[in-house]
């Protein structure tokens, strides 16, 4: 088939050309400004970063001195001899939660002189061993405290069972503000705790470090404890209680929260939303030697703000650059249009021939899935055949097809005669036993063999080859089931059982014979497995390696076994064996064909001959026992009476000898 160009496609693909230098100029001066402008916001914000990384790391010490110096000023305390013992434990008034004002008045005095200092501690307590509160400073908050013990308090247990000074998590006062609790134990020479000093902490006294004016050029800081709860920000407004948990949502503190305990010293440094006012932060966060965690941040619009003149300017001297470019690129275009105008032509001629090659090869195998289908009939595959063709040439609203095979036509529901046919015989064992046709309805452009292409020649030809093999495969496979049901009947009609099992023991085959002999139907039988389902189980683990054995080759498939199998009855039939293995085409060993004829009733007339046998052998000994008594017997008789005969003879030479006649001649006889 011809493909014409028609005269505008030349002014289409100029067209395009020119806008595709326009659409590619326009996106190189997008591409070139979008990266230079990342190029230079990442730049610029990794210098940030540096430097928000060593401010960080210089100002957290600032923020851990806080409480480290309070819980010096209370381990200073704990360590003075009137704290070393409390000396008025039977004057503790519950009415009072501890001690009364008038006692312990020099411990008193030394607090309000640590209270004095500064504003760091918003009371200051005395616990004993047990948990018991003591005393409480000022007194009117002991007056106030409602808790009498504190033993069920982290801090505490914390504080007694390692005997150092324990800082605990941050919490709100009954006055709304946040505080934290430093607890010191105090030991005595033993080292046995004699008391426990805490000292509630003002967390507000935080937020005067991350103030603006400390935290300089940043836009705002906070301070978390180990719970990702916020104890101080450059907005105190923000410590009320219903905020505080806001910032556990940061993204930088819930990485603080989770992150292993060797990377406490890194800074983390990341473009963060802040959960409160939603705007985005360059926020650096390090952890303190407390615990707690430290962020500051740094609006990303203060710094990108800084940059954006320059960006600005350096993307449009870069645009003028592409654009001057760009015009003498548009020049060039025109001798590239030249050469696209051909190449597209070639391009649709090959997609055109491609789409017809696709087609052709759907067509074939659409044809070869058939044969798959067993449950299609010859006629039926003949007749999807023809529907199958004409959608795989050129034309196929104008195409109808026709088989005729043995004076029997399939055709399309639109076939008819004309003269723009091409044909192919199909041929089976050589012998032509039909014809396949592919006619046009109308007048088209001669190509090859009248309209017809080339490679629809090669079609026609390959479909009525597929046919061909389509035929012989369904005549082979006629052949072997009326070879297979031949077989079935011959070992059907057989005398004696036989039975096939594969490599994994299950049967395969078996025949009628061996159906009446164990009691079972055909399909209850095939797809068992024979060891486990027909034979003795006392029997099983010495036949399994024997099979197996048959199988690897190890022992000679004509051996004769004798064994027995279990019927459906539960009864036992003795079964002499005959077997050979079963091999595939690549002659690898796929399971073993056994004959087996029921020798139960003739080992049962074996056994009873035998025994009959040994009966008579025993009856022939008792009397052959008899013979040799009575033949011994005749024997000496026949002795005696040869001697006494000798004596007669004797006498009677004596007696005639005497000239005296005897009685009788013999009275015995001769011997």
């Amino acid at each position: 088939m011809t493909t014409t160009w028609p005269q505008s496609t030349s002014l289409r693909i100029h067209r395009r050309i020119i806008l595709t230098f326009i659409l590619t100029t326009l996106f190189s001066i997008l591409l070139v400004g979008t990266t230079l402008r990342y190029v230079v916001e990442k730049t610029t914000m990794d210098n940030w970063k540096k430097r928000q990384e060593f401010v960080t790391l210089e100002f957290a010490p600032q923020c851990d001195h806080e409480i480290q110096e309070a819980q010096r000023d209370l381990e200073f305390v704990s360590k003075m001899a009137v704290f070393s013992k409390l000396f008025h434990i039977d004057q503790i008034d519950p009415s009072l939660g501890g001690v009364p004002e008038n006692i312990e008045v020099e411990k008193r005095q030394i607090f309000r002189d640590l209270m004095a200092l500064g504003e760091k501690f918003s009371s200051l307590i005395i616990l004993r061993p047990n948990g018991d509160l003591y005393l409480v400073h000022p007194f009117k908050t002991q007056r106030k405290v409602k808790r009498r013990n504190f033993r069920d308090r982290a801090y505490f247990r914390e504080a007694v069972r390692t005997k150092r000074p324990v800082v605990s998590d941050s919490f709100m006062s009954a006055a709304g503000n946040p505080v934290l609790v430093i607890a010191v134990p105090v030991l005595d020479k033993a080292g046995d705790i004699t008391a426990v000093i805490g000292g509630g902490f003002y967390l507000t006294n935080l937020s005067k470090l991350v103030d603006k004016k400390e935290i300089g050029t940043f836009d705002l800081g906070f301070i978390v404890d180990k719970k990702g709860r916020l104890i101080a920000h450059t907005d105190t407004k923000l410590l009320q209680k219903e905020i505080r948990n806001s910032y556990i949502e940061h993204a930088l503190v819930s990485k603080f929260l989770h992150k292993s305990p060797h990377d406490g010293s890194k800074v983390m440094i990341e473009d963060c939303v802040d959960p409160v006012d939603g705007k985005h932060y360059l926020t650096s966060f390090v952890q303190l030697q407390s615990g707690w965690g430290l962020g500051l941040a740094l609006s990303r619009e203060t710094v990108l703000s800084e940059i954006r003149p320059a960006v600005w300017r350096i993307t449009i001297l870069v645009s003028f650059i592409i654009l001057v470019v760009g015009t003498i690129g548009a020049l060039f275009t025109q001798w590239v249009g030249r050469r696209w105008v051909s190449t597209e032509k070639a391009l649709v001629k090959q997609t055109y021939d491609l789409d017809e090659r696709v087609k052709e090869l759907n067509c074939l195998y659409y044809v070869s899935k058939l044969v798959e289908n067993p449950g299609f009939s010859l006629n039926e595959i003949f007749q999807e055949v023809v529907e199958i063709i004409p959608p795989a040439w050129q034309y196929p609203e104008i195409t109808c097809a026709q088989i005729v095979v043995a004076d029997k036509e399939y055709q399309t529901e639109n076939f008819k005669e004309t003269s723009w046919k091409q044909s192919s015989g199909i041929f089976v064992h050589k012998e032509q036993i039909g014809t396949l046709e592919v006619i046009y309805l109308e007048e088209k452009p001669e190509i090859y063999e009248g309209p017809f292409s080339k490679e629809e020649r090669r079609l026609i030809d390959e479909i009525a080859d597929r046919l061909r093999m389509i035929i012989e495969h369904r005549q082979a496979e006629t052949a072997l089931k009326e070879e297979r049901d031949r077989a079935q009947t011959y070992l059907d009609l057989s005398p004696v059982m036989f039975i096939a099992i594969n490599t994994g023991g299950e049967v395969i085959l078996v025949n009628e014979k061996g159906c009446e002999l164990l009691g079972y139907d055909e399909e209850e039988i095939l797809g068992k497995n024979w060891f486990e389902n027909f034979l003795p189980e006392r029997l099983r683990e010495e036949m399994i390696p024997v099979s197996k054995k048959l199988l690897s080759g190890e022992i000679d498939g004509a051996e004769y076994y004798e064994n027995p199998v279990l019927t459906r009855q539960g009864e036992e039939r003795l079964m002499a064996w005959h077997n050979t293995v079963l091999k595939d085409d690549q002659g690898k060993i796929v399971g073993h064909l056994s004959s087996g004829e029921d020798i139960t009733k003739r080992k049962r007339a074996e056994e009873a001959l035998k025994q009959h046998h040994e009966q008579l052998e025993e009856r022939v000994h008792d009397r052959t026992a008899e013979l040799r008594s009575i033949v011994n017997a005749m024997s000496g008789r026949e002795i005696r009476m040869a001697e006494l005969k000798k004596a007669i003879k004797k006498l009677r030479a004596q007696l005639e000898g005497a000239g005296m006649t005897p009685v009788a001649d013999d009275p015995i006889g001769e011997a």
